[in-house]
């Protein structure tokens, strides 16, 4: 949680991120999937997230590609690689489905926390994506220990929500 923190201050402070709390944050995160799952479900999951990663920056390279009539290095041009970086910490934190759901609710709520705030501020050119996405899981950390049902690593949930 002390590693969340620090990356979403520091993000939203300075727009960037120390290198060394990368390491960290994934090898507790590992260390937290592996306490209730084997040790190859969770090097599965972390793969497979790590794929969904991968696949959504060569998707938005091609389009960047395509929108500009040029290849596009997206990197530190559209987003940073401290941003991609916390997108590998947090593949450990989640199962594929969980994380597909955090993924896509965490970057929702940034947009639109950033057009609040650039709507307010209008100097606002930047979106703080991993600190945003840090503060999210930062508060579904809050949340597991008010919840202990809450398991980042059992689809139970959702999938009992969306199948009826």
């Amino acid at each position: 949680m002390i590693c969340l923190f620090l990356m979403a201050f520091q993000d939203f402070k300075q727009r960037e991120i120390s290198w060394f709390l990368i390491p960290i944050a994934f090898v507790g995160f590992f260390y937290a999937a592996m306490y209730n799952n084997a040790f190859e479900v969770v090097l599965k999951d972390v793969v497979f997230n790590l794929i969904f990663i991968i696949v959504q920056i060569i998707l938005l390279t091609i389009y960047m590609s395509v929108k500009n009539k040029k290849l596009v290095n997206i990197v530190n041009t559209y987003i940073g690689i401290g941003d991609i970086l916390f997108f590998a910490v947090i593949a450990a934190a989640f199962s594929p489905f969980n994380f597909i759901i955090f993924y896509l609710a965490s970057t929702i709520l940034t947009l639109l926390g950033f057009v609040l705030i650039s709507m307010v501020k209008k100097s606002a050119k930047e979106i703080p994506l991993a600190g945003s996405m840090a503060s999210v899981m930062l508060i579904l950390m809050i949340l597991n220990f008010c919840l202990p049902n809450l398991n980042f690593y059992n689809d139970d949930f959702f999938i009992s929500y969306f199948g009826k």
